[in-house]
């Protein structure tokens, strides 16, 4: 035995008594990942990765709802932070963190005072609203805006050249026009006012297909001349080209996630 501790996860000694069967367990599940991940030298800030569906195998629940309630048990008791990324609609836990300081407070109370008092975790009843849930994952925000940021600033950039040498024609009715185009193609490739409003779409290259798409049939709908079609085609692929930029970054981070 003293030569296999390698192979065992230390537990805090009330915690058998305070938390229930599926609280400990998933605990302990926690507790081997971040050692793990910790070893390795790759913990995100104290985070590690861990999807729903590895938490509800190990656990042996089947039900998502029973296995949110447990997580939800361990957050509100201050036990763990979580971190959701967006998965059809729904902000998933994939993401966590123990909070050791709050594990010792535990800890230190008194085996009589736990059971006399009654100091338990548990799983909640299913149906239990999660607030682990409200906010979606900080990373994904901050590459989304930073790779928005980028779109509008080169994209604006760009813009800005072809209007400079344009406008020594003084040509005001096509800068007009061009204004209008840019406009409208900026609208449509709103992705930040899409993402908040709604989600990030699961297949994002389809989703920008469809923003290329509903582009081009802007330009089709109007009797535009050629110089103000070759300006809204370069404008539509200046922003396809960020946009396939952020679909880059954002698959890497998906892929990173899951490992």
């Amino acid at each position: 035995m003293n030569n296999t501790n390698s192979k065992y996860t230390q537990c805090p000694n009330n915690f058998i008594y305070m938390l229930d069967g599926d609280c400990l367990k998933l605990f302990l599940i926690l507790n081997q990942k971040e050692s793990y991940w910790r070893n390795k030298g790759m913990l995100d800030n104290g985070y590690f990765s861990l999807t729903i569906n590895e938490i509800s195998d190990n656990l042996m629940l089947k039900n998502k709802d029973d296995v949110r309630c447990v997580i939800e048990s361990l957050y509100r008791n201050n036990l763990i932070d979580v971190i959701c990324c967006m998965v059809k609609g729904r902000n998933t836990p994939n993401k966590f963190k123990i909070n050791w300081s709050k594990v010792e407070d535990y800890n230190k109370l008194s085996l009589h005072d736990i059971i006399e008092f009654k100091h338990r975790i548990v799983k909640l009843e299913r149906g239990t609203k999660t607030t682990y849930d409200k906010k979606i994952q900080d990373v994904v925000q901050d590459v989304v805006q930073d790779v928005v940021q980028d779109v509008v600033q080169n994209v604006s950039t760009t813009i800005e050249s072809i209007d400079s040498i344009e406008s020594i024609n003084n040509n005001t009715t096509i800068l007009k026009d061009k204004n209008n185009i840019k406009n409208e193609i900026d609208n449509i490739f709103d992705i930040k006012t899409y993402f908040e409003k709604y989600s990030i779409p699961n297949n994002m290259e389809l989703f920008a297909d469809n923003l290329k798409s509903k582009a081009i049939s802007f330009l089709g709908k109007y009797n535009f001349n050629s110089e103000l079609m070759v300006y809204g085609e370069e404008y539509i692929s200046d922003k396809m080209k960020y946009l396939t930029e952020f679909i880059d970054k954002f698959t890497i981070l998906e892929r990173e996630r899951n490992i």
